[in-house]
């Protein structure tokens, strides 16, 4: 029987490859989700970097079927794209082969694309062929006002062409609005509940965590800085970092030169299975960011069972009404003091409540939802 819903091929910017693994994943992840939900979804993927180069990688065609998802992955060498002429060429290489691939395997009734750049490369195969697509956006350099100039003009110019655009966030919609004439829709991420589950025993000491790549936007020195001095108040307190990025050597110096260094632990990058065993144990999540569009590490320490502090950062609090969500200012001081209440309240918070008010929000089921219909609407089927 021949589904109602269309073929959707999903091309993007970033998604994991063999030089960063975790780039991209969780549009891998809600692919895979998509597919599980019924929908008929493949994904092309076009990696280009000048490091494919050292690798002595010159063309690689992967592919992969994971849980019935097929995944089209090409690494090739290719110029950087930091400025205006290599992202035209970096866009016109991947359209390039996405015909080629679509007209070998059939192609899509639409594409949808993420990031703005995934949507440009989308508009320039809607010139040639007509394929309409839809674009998500989850780009945090948007919230703050930092789009390059050369990147303006095909933020522009891939809105204009999309059927629809997706934001996931309320302040990434609000400043998407200063660069393209179309309203976006506002849909927040979703996570797949069965990879992430309450943990039957906590670590020993009240255990907080960050997860995410560890870079200046994140200021996970900010959050060192306030667990030293709660430290100084409690000894039975530990720091777990996982992730990975340049900031690795400067926030290791740091946390060395700290009295509390045998409780800030570093863990490297981790997968997805180790990410959520690790996170259902930890106490307490924390996301000290200056910009985030959604921060899916919050739903997935919800999904845990897991409350978590997060900065003020661009992450639509009206999706996490709940006591186990706690919003703070960005200082050093609002940290501290969140870190300390956390500490005294985490234990009459119930995780089971915690993970179904979570799936509520945040479940595969409840959002694919929209994008059917979503899906349904713009192919004049509903």
């Amino acid at each position: 029987m021949l589904s109602k819903y269309p073929k959707i091929l999903v091309i993007s910017a970033w998604y994991p490859n063999s030089l960063h693994e975790a780039e991209g994943d969780f549009i891998k992840h809600q692919a895979r989700l998509m597919y599980e939900q019924g929908l008929d979804i493949k994904v092309f993927h076009a990696s280009m970097s000048v490091r494919f180069l050292l690798k002595g990688t010159f063309t690689k065609k992967v592919f992969k079927k994971e849980i019935g998802l097929n995944e089209y992955v090409m690494e090739m060498p290719f110029w950087p794209r930091n400025n205006a002429w290599g992202i035209k060429k970096w866009a016109n290489r991947y359209k390039n082969e996405v015909i080629k691939h679509c007209n070998h395997y059939g192609w899509p009734d639409m594409i949808h694309a993420h990031t703005y750049l995934g949507g440009y490369v989308a508009s320039l195969i809607r010139e040639e062929k007509e394929t309409p697509f839809i674009m998500t956006l989850h780009e945090s350099h948007i919230v703050s006002n930092k789009v390059p100039g050369y990147h303006k003009d095909l933020l522009e110019r891939s809105s204009s062409s999309a059927k629809a655009v997706i934001a996931v966030g309320d302040k990434l919609a609000k400043a998407l609005k200063k660069h393209i004439k179309i309203n976006p829709i506002v849909f927040p991420n979703y996570i797949d509940f069965n990879k992430f589950n309450l943990a039957k025993e906590k670590f020993e000491n009240f255990t907080f965590v960050f997860i995410g790549e560890l870079i200046p936007r994140k200021r996970v020195n900010i959050l060192i800085a306030a667990f030293e001095q709660l430290w100084q108040k409690n000894e039975n307190i530990q720091l777990n970092i996982i992730g990975d990025g340049p900031l690795l050597p400067s926030l290791k110096k740091q946390a060395r030169s700290l009295g509390s260094s045998s409780m800030v632990r570093f863990t490297g990058r981790l997968n997805q299975e180790d990410v959520a065993s690790h996170l259902g144990k930890c106490h307490c999540l924390v996301l000290p960011s200056d910009t985030e569009t959604f921060g899916i590490v919050l739903a997935e320490a919800l999904a845990s069972g897991v409350p978590f502090i997060s900065t003020r950062s661009g992450v639509t609090e009206k999706w996490f009404k709940n006591q186990a969500c706690l919003f703070i200012g960005q200082t050093t001081q609002d940290l501290l003091h969140a870190l300390y209440n956390m500490m005294q309240n985490q234990a009459s918070l119930d995780p089971k409540e915690i993970r179904r008010f979570a799936k509520a929000q945040f479940s595969s089921e409840v959002v694919i939802e929209r994008y059917k219909e979503l899906y349904l609407t713009l192919i004049g089927k509903s």
